[in-house]
């Protein structure tokens, strides 16, 4: 219990440096304390990254452009060097494939150099890299527990509610543009850690959780300002969504 309250107080102390209004930081904060990947913390290593985000807020603010570039930029070193970090698995099963190919085929030094090029270990660990990434990435696995394609032996995890996805789309709208590629930044490097530890459980990306919850926060408050019936009948029957959402998730 106390890793998920530290979490939620780190992450409005990092949306406050970030100079939110109280309102927003609230109903962040409100969000966050309900969003069910919350549920899933139980480690002290999950804090770490956010009180380094604390004492970097100085250099993030200043250029959030230049934030989310840098995260992007070790994001994609991050894939690089999980790609050359080759899992035993993956290296028997080529091993096997080539071993398989030269005795049925008889092939000589030429053709097994062609056969060792053609099943590469570095192309195969690619694959089931960017397999990975793109499993965290999917929208199924963010807001449907990967539902209807579980995978086998995987316990799936709801990361948040699918009535947000609408206010999701309406805040990436409606952020400013560089605030918007410092959060993609950090979406991308969130997920790319999993993909690095070769867990497919995406607990690992947990961080992931904090931009998509700014984002559907920012697009809350724009319905929120809006003064017309469509608006508040909308959000009364997301709240009645939500809430129902949140009992069936924890009873």
């Amino acid at each position: 219990m106390f890793v998920k309250i530290a979490f939620i107080i780190l992450c409005l102390l990092l949306l406050k440096r970030f100079k939110y209004n109280l309102s927003l930081i609230g109903l962040f904060g409100l969000l966050l304390a309900s969003s069910p990947w919350l549920f899933y913390l139980n480690n002290y290593f999950y804090l770490i990254p956010l009180v380094i985000g604390l004492i970097s807020t100085k250099i993030i603010t200043s250029n959030f452009y230049r934030a989310g570039s840098v995260l992007l930029l070790a994001a994609g070193l991050i894939f690089l060097t999980s790609v050359l970090i080759i899992p035993e698995q993956i290296s028997q099963n080529v091993d096997q494939k080539r071993t398989l190919i030269s005795t049925v085929t008889g092939q000589g030094t030429p053709e097994k150099i062609l056969t060792n090029l053609a099943e590469n270990k570095l192309v195969e660990s690619f694959r089931y890299r960017e397999k990975l990434f793109f499993q965290n990435f999917d929208i199924g696995n963010l807001f449907f527990s990967n539902h209807p394609r579980e995978r086998a032996g995987v316990r799936e995890n709801l990361k948040l509610f699918w009535i947000t996805i609408p206010f999701l789309i309406i805040g990436f709208l409606k952020t400013k543009p560089d605030l918007v590629w410092f959060y993609l930044g950090w979406i991308i490097f969130s997920l790319m850690i999993p993909v690095l530890l070769a867990d497919q459980t995406t607990l690992a990306g947990f961080l992931v959780i904090f931009p998509l919850t700014c984002l559907v926060t920012g697009g809350l408050m724009t319905f929120l300002k809006r003064k017309d019936l469509f608006s508040h009948l909308l959000l009364i029957l997301s709240t009645i969504i939500y809430l129902l959402q949140l009992i069936s998730f924890y009873v």
